[in-house]
């Protein structure tokens, strides 16, 4: 397999991963502006997933109450830990 299919199938684990975050009672919405354009608001949502992991993603909100996740991510260490402190 290339570098490419292993990366992309990578990114769609993380974002299957990335829908549980939004029901952790615990996750803060952060807006971010410096990611945002006059189409649309991007958000960043820490939090945790179904199988325990702390992730990072971004996400915007579409017509009809549609999510669109554009990234996710493990939160680096700091992250994390700014996540546990917030428990």
């Amino acid at each position: 397999p290339s570098k490419q299919s292993y990366t992309k199938k990578n990114t769609m684990i993380l974002l299957k991963k990335q829908k549980t975050v939004f029901f952790d009672e615990n996750t803060l919405l952060i807006s971010a502006p410096d990611h945002s354009s006059e189409e649309e608001d991007r958000f960043i949502l820490p939090g945790l997933s179904a199988e325990c992991h702390i992730l990072l993603g971004c996400h915007c909100y579409r017509e009809k109450d549609t999510i669109r996740l554009i990234s996710a991510r493990k939160a680096n260490r700091k992250e994390a830990q700014q996540y546990g402190e917030r428990l």
